[in-house]
C-alpha cells in the first residue's frame, strides 16, 4: 500500500471486502425493519465515507442502492428510510 497525500494509506481491497461481507450478512438476515446506512455504519464500525468507499470499490455501487435493491436480486431486503 502506498501513501496517499498527508501520509494517508488507503485501505486495501481485503479490508473493503470485509466491510461489505459484514453488511451483506447484516441485510440478508430479517431485522424486522428497513435498514438505513446509519445503521449499517454502526454494524461495520466504520464511518458513512468509508462505507461508501468500500461498496463502490468492491460492489461498483453505493450502499444506498444496495439497500433499495429487490429482494430476489440478492443484494438486499430492506429500503432506505
Amino acid at each position: 500500500m502506498g501513501a496517499g497525500r498527508g501520509g494517508f494509506v488507503k485501505p486495501s481491497n481485503s479490508y473493503y471486502r470485509q466491510i461489505v461481507d459484514r453488511i451483506e450478512t447484516i441485510t440478508c438476515t430479517d431485522v424486522g425493519e428497513p435498514l438505513r446506512v446509519a445503521d449499517l455504519c454502526r454494524v461495520a464500525c466504520v464511518s458513512e465515507r468509508t462505507l461508501r468507499d468500500a461498496f463502490r470499490r468492491i460492489r461498483g455501487i453505493s450502499p444506498y442502492r444496495h439497500l433499495r435493491a429487490p429482494p430476489d436480486t440478492g443484494e438486499a431486503r430492506a429500503s432506505v428510510g
